[in-house]
């Protein structure tokens, strides 16, 4: 079993500021535009989330919270940018699980994810759903495991780069599955996977489900199970992974 649980909603290097925002002169922040970076493309969870967050603090606290996406090497670009930003809460970093991963599988990062960021609050779960072109012809997971035995070498499949959520939550089925070699290819996003996925140019991706979403409900992507234990009540007949012959697999980010 395996869930990658992170802390999302990240201030950068913040300590000053939180010290300051626990004095009387709270009621004084934000005095400016407060910016909020997302390491990732438009159109994924992470963006999604910060974009809701964004409009609603703009709301409450009367000053915009600009969104900012920075993608790029496995969102180390985004992360490293809000690192190195003056630390006086006005710049936000919306982390999601490479906050963790990253130091575990690169040795030369640009910044301490402990020391350098201060966590703020947790913003969100967000389940992961295997899902294929509509004009791949299978419908079912253990459908698609046949389907990639039966194609032996010349399987692809699409995650956001190295030690990303997307490579983890496959790593992690191709443990408790046996499916032979397939090949990764890379994107900066989810969004920017999801046209060649469509096409059909290459074959499945485990991706989050809110950014597979309104491609599911399309028709132009087919949800085979999700990812978590319990079936999701937005897709309520998409079964899950252990419905569908994996039993004990659980990946959340």
């Amino acid at each position: 079993m395996m869930r990658i649980a992170t802390t999302v909603g990240t201030l950068a290097a913040a300590v000053m500021a939180l010290a300051a925002l626990a004095q009387p002169a709270v009621a004084q922040y934000p005095t400016k535009p407060v910016r909020i970076v997302v390491p990732v493309t438009t159109g994924g969870p992470s963006d999604l989330v910060a974009r809701i967050l964004g409009d609603k603090l703009s709301t409450s606290m009367g000053k915009p919270f600009v969104i900012e996406n920075r993608p790029g090497a496995s969102q180390t670009v985004g992360m490293a940018f809000v690192a190195k930003s003056d630390p006086d809460g006005y710049t936000l970093l919306q982390a999601a699980a490479n906050m963790a991963i990253n130091p575990i599988l690169m040795s030369d990062l640009p910044f301490d994810s402990v020391k350098d960021f201060a966590p703020v609050s947790l913003t969100h779960m967000t389940p992961y759903v295997f899902v294929v072109s509509s004009q791949l012809p299978v419908n079912t997971l253990p459908e698609l495991f046949k389907y990639i035995r039966d194609n032996k070498g010349r399987i692809t499949y699409g995650t956001t780069g190295p030690g990303s959520p997307q490579l983890l939550a496959t790593l992690l089925l191709a443990q408790m599955v046996p499916l032979g070699e397939m090949t990764e290819v890379a994107y900066k996003g989810s969004s920017a996977a999801h046209p060649d996925l469509i096409s059909n140019r290459f074959t499945f991706m485990i991706d989050p489900l809110a950014a597979a979403a309104p491609h599911i409900k399309s028709g132009s992507l087919k949800a085979l199970a999700v990812s978590t234990p319990q079936r999701n009540a937005s897709f309520p007949n998409v079964p899950t992974a252990t419905e569908s012959g994996v039993p004990g697999y659980d990946f959340a980010s």
